[in-house]
């Protein structure tokens, strides 16, 4: 961080609530830092704001939201165990995507979405009956 001393830093927070939880607030934790000497165009890179996912943990089913425009919905939803074997594999291009999970077992799983711009979004998922 000294290369940073001295120079404004602007960080940006996604919160993100699947109204299941009840608790005291939001905890800040794995900041990364990031130099990004040109910040136009900066949207292509963000990953993270096109899709969203609830509940997690999960049950029997989880939502996946896309929030990319209409020519760029058509993805590839993955859903591998911790072994990276793919348990579950569906293509759609829906805004609103539902993913049946009520056969597999508890566990910790990871989600992975691929548009067809070959961008990807990974995140875990904890699968809890």
């Amino acid at each position: 961080m000294s290369d940073y001393l001295g120079q404004n830093i602007r960080l940006r927070y996604r919160i993100v609530s699947d109204g299941w939880v009840n608790g005291d607030g939001f905890y800040v934790d794995d900041i990364k830092v990031l130099k990004i000497s040109n910040t136009v165009g900066l949207s292509q890179y963000n990953t993270q704001n096109d899709y969203l996912f609830y509940p997690n943990p999960a049950k029997d089913q989880i939502t996946i939201f896309s929030g990319l425009s209409n020519q760029q919905k058509f993805c590839t939803i993955k859903l591998l165990d911790a072994l990276g074997k793919v348990v579950l594999e569906k293509k759609s291009n829906e805004s609103n995507t539902q993913l049946l999970i009520n056969e597999l077992p508890n566990g910790v799983y990871f989600l992975e979405i691929t548009n067809e711009n070959n961008r990807s979004f990974h995140s875990p998922l904890v699968i809890l009956r």
